[in-house]
C-alpha cells in the first residue's frame, strides 16, 4: 500500500534543506574570514617589521661609511627616509582597517550561527518541519545576520567551496582546476600586496646601487 506524501510538506522539506545549506555555507565562510583577516593582520605587522629593521640598518649604515661616499650617503637617507613614510603611510592604513576586531566579529557570528544550523538540522532529520519552525528559523537568521553586521567578502566563499568540492560541483578535473585557481586567488588576496611590498624595494635598491662604482664588489 501505497502512501500518500502530501506535496505541502515535500516543498517545506526542501525549503529546509536549502536554507541549511545557507546556514551553513554562511557560517563557514565566516570561519574562513576570520582565518583570513588574521592572517592579513600577520603579515601586515610582519612588513612593517621589515621595514622598521631596514631604517634601522639604513641608519647603522650612514655611521660606517666613507665620508667620500656623499652620493651614497644621500642615496642611503633618502631609502631611510621612504621607508619611514611608508610604514607610517602602511601602519595607519593597516590601523584603519581593524583585522583583529572584524575578525573577532566573523567568529563569534559563525559560533551564533552553529547552533541555529545544528537545531534545523536535527529538525529535518526528525521530520518535523513546519511552516511556522521555518518562519521562526528564519527570523533568528536574520538577526544574527544584523547583529554582527560585519559581512564576509566574495573571497572567503570562494575558499570555502574549494574546501568542499563535492557540496558545490567542484569534482573532476575542471573541478581540480577552479579549486586551484579559487586558492591562488585567495593566496594572493592576502599576500599578494605584502609580497610585492617586500620584493620590489630590494630589487629597486639593488638597481640603484649599480649607479655607485665606488662601492665594493662585494656589496655591489
Amino acid at each position: 500500500m501505497s502512501e500518500n506524501v502530501n506535496p505541502e510538506t515535500t516543498h517545506e522539506l526542501e525549503h529546509a534543506k536549502r536554507y541549511l545549506l545557507k546556514i551553513w555555507a554562511s557560517r563557514g565562510s565566516r570561519f574562513v574570514a576570520n582565518r583570513r583577516l588574521q592572517r592579513k593582520s600577520h603579515a601586515s605587522q610582519m612588513v612593517l617589521s621589515l621595514f622598521a629593521v631596514a631604517v634601522i640598518a639604513a641608519g647603522v649604515w650612514l655611521l660606517i661609511i666613507s665620508p667620500e661616499q656623499k652620493r651614497l650617503a644621500d642615496f642611503i637617507s633618502v631609502l631611510a627616509i621612504d621607508a619611514s613614510v611608508f610604514i607610517l603611510v602602511l601602519s595607519n592604513l593597516e590601523f584603519s582597517k581593524n583585522y583583529a576586531v572584524t575578525a573577532d566579529r566573523m567568529l563569534k557570528g559563525a559560533q551564533a550561527l552553529s547552533p541555529l544550523h545544528d537545531e534545523l538540522e536535527m529538525t529535518i532529520r526528525c521530520g518535523k518541519i513546519t511552516p511556522e519552525g521555518m518562519q521562526d528559523v528564519i527570523k533568528r537568521y536574520n538577526e544574527i545576520i544584523n547583529e554582527f553586521e560585519v559581512q564576509h567578502e566574495d573571497i572567503d566563499f570562494i575558499y570555502f567551496q574549494s574546501m568542499h568540492p563535492h557540496k558545490f560541483h567542484l569534482t573532476g578535473i575542471q573541478g581540480m582546476l577552479k579549486r586551484l585557481d579559487y586558492r591562488i586567488r585567495y593566496f594572493l588576496y592576502i599576500w599578494g600586496l605584502y609580497i610585492v611590498c617586500v620584493v620590489v624595494p630590494p630589487l629597486l635598491i639593488a638597481g640603484g646601487m649599480y649607479g655607485f662604482p665606488s662601492l665594493p664588489a662585494s656589496i655591489r
